[in-house]
This record gives C-alpha cells, sequence and structure tokens, in this order.
C-alpha cells in the first residue's frame, strides 16, 4: 500500500507562514540608503560637531538659547585664514540617489567684515564645483537661513576636470566657505567669527510639493478603500 504521506504540524500552511513572517521579521527593515538623503539634518543639539571641520578648529557652543557650531578665521595667509567649514563624514555619499538637490543652513556672523558665502561639493578625485552666485551674510550677528542650490546650472567647476554627474553621485565633502570675488577653487582670507546650525539636505521645491500631494491622494484612497470593505 502506497505511503500517505500528510502535513504535520511543523509543515502545515500555518506553520509555514508562522516560520517566513519570523524570518522576515529578522531582515533589516530598510534597505541600504545613500549616505545624504532628503531629511537629513545636523544641529548639533548633542553637543557634538558631527564631523564638521574647518577654520580655527571649530566648535559647539550653547549661546542666546541656541546650540551651533562656531568656527573662526584669521585673515592673512596659511592656515586658519579663510572662513570655511567642510564635512567628509556624515555628509558625504550620492546626493543623487538620496533626492537631495539643495542644502539649507543658518549662519551667523559675529565678526566686522561681511561674509560672501558659497557651497562647495569635492568630487573625490579633488574635482570642485562651487556655488555660481554666492550670498551676502552681514557681520551683524543675526541668524539667517540660507539655501544653496546644488543643481548644474547653479555650480561652477573650480578645480580638476571630472563631471558634474560623477561628482553629484559621489560627493567626497561638503563645505560652505567665504569666496568675495569670481567662483574660485580657494575661497577669499577673512577674519571673522561665524555660527554654523541647522545644516539640511533638501529636495527642489517641486519634488517637495509632488510627495505632498502624492501623500495626500494616497491617504483618501486608502480611506476610500476602507469604506469599501
Amino acid at each position: 500500500m502506497p505511503h500517505r504521506f500528510t502535513l504535520s504540524r511543523i509543515t502545515r500552511p500555518s506553520a509555514v507562514r508562522a516560520c517566513l513572517l519570523a524570518a522576515m521579521a529578522s531582515l533589516p527593515l530598510t534597505a541600504p540608503a545613500s549616505a545624504v538623503s532628503v531629511g537629513m539634518l545636523t544641529d548639533f543639539e548633542d553637543g557634538l560637531t558631527a564631523g564638521w571641520l574647518g577654520s580655527g578648529m571649530p566648535s559647539v557652543m550653547s549661546e542666546g538659547g541656541r546650540t551651533f557650531l562656531r568656527a573662526t578665521s584669521f585673515g592673512g595667509s596659511g592656515p586658519g585664514s579663510h572662513m570655511a567649514v567642510h564635512n567628509f563624514s556624515t555628509w558625504r555619499g550620492n546626493y543623487q540617489a538620496g533626492g537631495v538637490t539643495s542644502v539649507q543652513v543658518d549662519i551667523a556672523n559675529f565678526g566686522n567684515a561681511a561674509m560672501f558665502m558659497r557651497a562647495v561639493l569635492h568630487g573625490s578625485d579633488g574635482t570642485r564645483f562651487t556655488s555660481t552666485i554666492g550670498q551676502d551674510v552681514p557681520a551683524d550677528g543675526v541668524w539667517r537661513t540660507y539655501t544653496f542650490s546644488l543643481a548644474e546650472s547653479d555650480l561652477t567647476r573650480v578645480l580638476q576636470s571630472a563631471s558634474y554627474a560623477s561628482v553629484i553621485t559621489n560627493v567626497d565633502r561638503l563645505m560652505f566657505r567665504h569666496d568675495a570675488s569670481t567662483p574660485s577653487s580657494g575661497g577669499s582670507s577673512i577674519a571673522t567669527t561665524a555660527g554654523y546650525d541647522n545644516i539640511r539636505a533638501i529636495p527642489a521645491p517641486g519634488a517637495a510639493m509632488f510627495a505632498v500631494i502624492g501623500g495626500a491622494w494616497l491617504s483618501a484612497g486608502n480611506r476610500r478603500r476602507r469604506r469599501g470593505a
């Protein structure tokens, strides 16, 4: 008589499903992401520099109800003569894959000379792209929010020859730097002290609006399905 195979308690569909669910639960909840993505924020509230380096050995301090990164440049020539802060640890990666098209930062200038700030993207081969148009930061100690576009049309290559596409997909370093004249590879000398806070990765305005509209549409669809159930 042929042997009849039957499902044991271990191999019944419900048991198999439970095993599969348990295995899935042990997997990472999110897939590996770009090191930089929309919404990424450095606000220094934990008292750490989060990998930001630059002029005059920047440090985190609290003043006027705000915790921020404070940097000092001394003018003249040589190390420490330029006002620049940069990050090649937490702010490196594929900006394109992360959907990041701009960076935002709060800056206050506590010195006696106005700053003219630009964002700079460094490629792994030394190529640099900098903001074609800089932004004035008055020497009045007032905190203001600045937005720097990272679109190819808003940047100028100032060093080496790698393409924009190769740099934006593999940014080695993000920098904010005083560069007073035309876009340059090294910036300008200045003696001043500045504060940096709330450094944020943001998408293009159109992309942000599309995400809001899309989210609202999906939410409305879910409500309709629940009512029809």
